[in-house]
């Protein structure tokens, strides 16, 4: 399962590769593009001459080694602001077709694109600028959307679905912890301090009952909170981590959100969730107890 950006750079790059179905990446070799069949050996000598400090071989290394024919890859078109699945259907190869070579697609691999409505696309999905990058704990999810975009079944169902943090955006993620202290804990959100309060946290929130003051900290994917920081904070602080920090420091000012709890919670109020969030519920398998 990857992530890529096809030829940043080259605002057609994404049309000439669904156009010839292939997914690739620039390096270049020479300036012209080749009339015969380019082998990985001689591949290899000619882009160490013409990149001897070896930038190449954190992108090209995995595509042509770690990439497989059956992989999914996940990818966005910039001009046309929208995602695409594809399936790898082909081995590595230097191409030899001067459109994909004009827009910096010289090595290539066979895809089949489709296009993925905006409400099917995992939030972790939407971010990140490597060219490729291996992304773990997609793949039941991915396979699924592939078959029931194609209207076929290339994939079997797998059971092991992920887990449900995995693929939620920054913002969903947010959204997720934000209807919780909201639903469960009674607080009210600020919505003019949301992201201009200070940089230690997402937004203010108000006790209904109590009229408490306190702040909201959310971090996604492998970030974790930084509790010394927010001990500076002349007010109690709500922290949430997908990654839980497992840090020794104990104090009553900063309040640590379980994302079991979180999840468990959202389970039961399905009905008032955003499309997203009740999309990704219905998607993975509950947290573990």
């Amino acid at each position: 399962m990857w992530r890529m950006n096809l030829s940043p750079d080259q605002a057609d790059a994404f049309s000439f590769a669904v156009k010839h179905m292939v997914t690739g990446m620039g390096w270049k070799i020479a300036d012209h593009c080749p009339s015969n069949s380019v082998s990985w050996a001689t591949y290899e000598h000619d882009v160490s001459l013409r990149y001897p400090k070896g930038e190449w071989k954190r992108s090209i290394r995995p595509f042509r080694g770690a990439m497989a024919v059956g992989d999914l890859v996940w990818a966005y078109n910039k001009k046309e602001r929208t995602y695409y699945l594809g399936q790898i259907t082909s081995e590595w190869t230097y191409t030899r077709n001067q459109e994909l070579f004009d827009a910096n697609l010289c090595n290539v691999r066979g895809c089949q694109w489709l296009p993925v409505p905006r409400d099917l696309v995992p939030g972790s999905m939407m971010h990140g600028r490597d060219t490729i990058k291996q992304a773990h704990g997609l793949t039941p999810y991915s396979k699924h959307v592939y078959n029931l975009l194609s209207s076929k079944e290339h994939y079997k169902a797998d059971s092991a679905k992920g887990s449900f943090w995995s693929y939620l955006s920054p913002d969903e993620c947010e959204d997720a912890v934000a209807i919780y202290m909201q639903k469960k804990l009674g607080f009210l959100i600020q919505p003019s301090t949301a992201k201009h309060s200070t940089p230690e946290i997402e937004f203010l929130m108000v006790q209904g009952d109590t009229g408490e003051l306190a702040g909201v900290q959310v971090k996604s994917g492998k970030s974790t909170v930084d509790r010394s920081a927010l001990l500076s904070l002349e007010m109690k602080v709500y922290a949430f981590s997908v990654k839980e920090s497992g840090s020794s420091i104990a104090d009553d000012r900063v309040v640590d959100l379980s994302p079991r709890a979180v999840e468990e919670f959202l389970r039961s109020v399905t009905g008032i969730l955003p499309k997203t969030l009740k999309h990704w519920l219905e998607h993975t398998e509950s947290a573990p107890t």
